[in-house]
């Protein structure tokens, strides 16, 4: 992966950042308990109205079948832990 298109990665994902945490309390989670579980890693992630939200950042509309299979098992890990419905939401690079 190229350094241009990681920085865009991470420039997309801050501001996103900065959108979705103002509502809601951050979630944070260390993508190698998720990975242990074979579970996918998250990119944003809050607790709002007792509702779990997990959000997938993307400079494109395009996710891959395996990706929503491990974003699934990461949402189902998190409502288990906390006891709260999870929703996986994707936000576009026009966010």
């Amino acid at each position: 992966m190229s350094q241009i298109r990681i920085k865009k990665g991470n420039t997309l994902e801050r501001d996103a950042s900065l959108k979705v945490h103002k509502k809601g309390k951050a979630l944070l989670v260390h993508p190698k308990v998720l990975r242990d579980l074979g579970a996918g890693q998250i990119d944003l992630a809050r607790i709002q109205n007792g509702m779990i939200e997990v959000f997938e950042v993307k400079s494109f509309a395009a996710i891959s079948r395996i990706q929503k299979r491990r974003l699934l098992r990461s949402a189902e890990y998190l409502s288990s832990i906390f006891d709260l419905s999870c929703r996986i939401s994707v936000i576009f690079q026009d966010f």
